[in-house]
């Protein structure tokens, strides 16, 4: 097995606990793994290696949420309807309540992946908003693609329509001047987030 499917394999595993609602434990033993699982393992990584800007754990959650299902086997991620899932989940979550429980974690936990990645990268959390990778795509609309910050995201840094590449965009997302225009008006009207919001951009600021 290599590392990166011993990886994934944790990760689905985080994502059953996540849902059972409680603590996830890494495995770090796979001698006495299933051939079956290993050769599941082996097509997952080949599916997360075509399609990069999937996160493993984003993908085990998104198909246990979405069907409303506290386990599935491994193999269930190789099917079509976990794709769907995955899919429609996503759309799904900007339908949800912009107030719930659901939607603040969220959102706090896309804030921890702008710091997580800023500080990898040795790079100002304040430049964030502006910061683009080697080929000049904003790293904001990469991590939007990845699932890792939401559009709310987008509007508690007060990133505007204008300031982010149209060409990009038409490359990497669907229906995005509907989504943004859509859930900027959530965002404006909601109460909690718009709060949180606003405490967690003035954090990454002074930085």
């Amino acid at each position: 097995m290599t590392d990166i499917q011993k990886g994934i394999y944790n990760q689905y595993l985080k994502a059953i606990a996540k849902v059972n609602n409680r603590p996830y434990k890494l495995r770090k033993d796979f001698e006495k793994l299933e051939e079956e699982l290993k050769a599941v393992l082996y097509r997952l990584e080949l599916f997360f290696n075509k399609f990069n800007h999937i996160d493993p754990y984003n993908f085990f959650l998104a198909y246990l949420e979405y069907r409303e299902i506290k386990f599935a086997n491994l193999s269930d991620y190789l099917t079509q309807k976990a794709i769907i899932a995955y899919s429609k989940h996503n759309k799904n979550k900007y339908d949800e309540y912009v107030d719930s429980d659901k939607s603040l974690e969220d959102f706090v936990q896309g804030f921890k992946n702008i710091v997580a990645f800023c500080l990898s990268n040795n790079l100002p959390t304040k430049e964030y908003r502006i910061a683009v990778n080697n080929i000049n795509i904003p790293w904001i609309l990469i991590h939007l693609n990845e699932q890792k910050i939401s559009y709310y995201h987008l509007h508690a840094l007060d990133i505007s329509r204008t300031e982010l590449n149209s060409d990009y965009i038409e490359i990497l997302f669907h229906d995005f001047d509907k989504v943004f225009q859509e859930t900027k008006q959530k965002y404006i009207s909601s109460n909690k987030l718009k709060e949180l919001g606003n405490k967690l951009k003035s954090k990454i600021e002074r930085n």
